[in-house]
């Protein structure tokens, strides 16, 4: 595999979950709203990874796939 086409990894922190975003349902999942330029340059085959926050107020949602 070429460098062009190597996967990129792309994080961000979930500082609070209000329900909005992201979106696993339906087969697809959708990226978090306020991250308008990882969605911009995200390709197809780059990995999203959305963390959790120890100041979420719905806990710890380190078991659950975004």
């Amino acid at each position: 595999m070429d460098q062009n086409n190597t996967p990129k990894l792309y994080t961000y922190c979930i500082p609070y979950d209000d329900g909005a975003a992201p979106n696993p349902f339906w087969d697809i999942c959708t990226l978090v709203i306020c991250k308008p330029v990882i969605r911009r340059i995200a390709k197809k085959g780059d990995w999203v990874v959305g963390i959790g926050s120890k100041n979420s107020p719905i806990g710890n949602i380190s078991k659950h796939v975004v």
